[in-house]
């Protein structure tokens, strides 16, 4: 079992690490939910995807980072970001 000095150590580490990589964690206040309505059409877009529709998706994903959101796909579906 680790000590409080030794796991505060460890976390201090690991933060710098991150800072010299220029990576910053978002805290649980930061973390925001998309609207509705962008949910919606990162859904729609999904639809299109299916269907290979790729001018309708690609029309989505631009309404989508219209409203100041980015989409990433991954091979279960999609994450949604702030842009």
């Amino acid at each position: 079992m680790l000590s409080f000095e030794e796991k505060t150590r460890i976390r201090d580490s690991f933060w710098f690490i991150l800072h010299a990589f220029g990576l910053k964690l978002a805290s649980k206040d930061q973390i925001v939910e998309p609207p509705k309505d962008v949910k919606e059409l990162a859904e729609s877009r999904m639809e299109a995807r299916k269907l290979k529709d790729w001018g309708r998706a690609d029309e989505l994903r631009e309404q989508v980072a219209e409203k100041g959101w980015a989409i990433k796909d991954l091979s279960d579906g999609y994450e949604l970001t702030q842009a």
